[in-house]
Formats: C-alpha cells, structure tokens, sequence
C-alpha cells in the first residue's frame, strides 16, 4: 500500500509539489490570521476595559470573565481600610461601571457610565504621575 503511494507521488512530481506548497502556504496564513485575530481582540479588550489611568485594579473573581452585578465587590470599606495601611498607595478610589443606552428622539448610542468618588477622584487626579 505504501510503495503504492510513494509510487504515486514520484510519478506526479508537479502535482506533488504544488499540494506541498500550497499546504505550507495555507497554514503559515492561518497560523498568521490567527494570530492577528487574536491580537485585535486583546486590543479591543483593552480599549474598551481600560479607561483609567492606574497601576492597580481590583476586581471581584470573575468580575471582567462573566459580568454583572453578582460579581461586584460588596465590602468596600474593608478593601480601602486594608489599602490605607499598605506604604507606597498614594491615592486610591472606588468606581461603579455599568453600560447604558442614550437616546434622543432620532438617535441612540450605548455609553459606559461610570459612578466615581469626587474628592478621592479629584485627589488621585492630582497625584504627579511617573
């Protein structure tokens, strides 16, 4: 069976040839697509998901995976009190992202909308960033 084969493949060198090629040619462009694929999706994701400006973000477990209310970070207080006694945290805040339609009477868009602490807000703003 396999000499067979092999027999087939001298005997139609040309035809041997241009499947091998043209196999190379279609994974290297899939491996490259992929790859690209892959690449504007962490983009997207991090254009859409980091808004702020920071060096630190805290989330609940599987906050950003799944989404939701479910997932949002209920002690609060406990979380900043552990913050204020870590040196080296100059400034920190707490936020609430949701996304919200807006609309006038011809037009509607989606929106993130972000609920923020002013003073802490205006006080992490006005930190020298390095």
């Amino acid at each position: 069976m396999f000499s067979l084969a092999f027999k087939n493949i001298l005997f139609y060198k040309g035809r041997s040839i241009a499947t091998v090629i043209l196999t190379f040619l279609s994974t290297l462009l899939f491996i490259v697509f992929v790859s690209m694929q892959d690449g504007s999706h962490k983009a997207m994701l991090a254009n859409s998901l980091k808004i702020y400006t920071g060096a630190i973000e805290i989330y609940h477990t599987d906050y950003r995976d799944v989404g939701g209310n479910e997932y949002l970070i209920k002690e609060v207080k406990s979380i900043t009190e552990k913050l204020s006694h870590i040196e080296g945290v100059e400034a920190f805040t707490a936020r609430y992202e949701t996304f919200g339609l807006l609309s006038t009477d011809d037009n509607s868009a989606a929106s993130m909308i972000a609920g923020i602490e002013p003073e802490k807000e205006k006080a992490s703003v006005l930190l020298p960033h390095l």
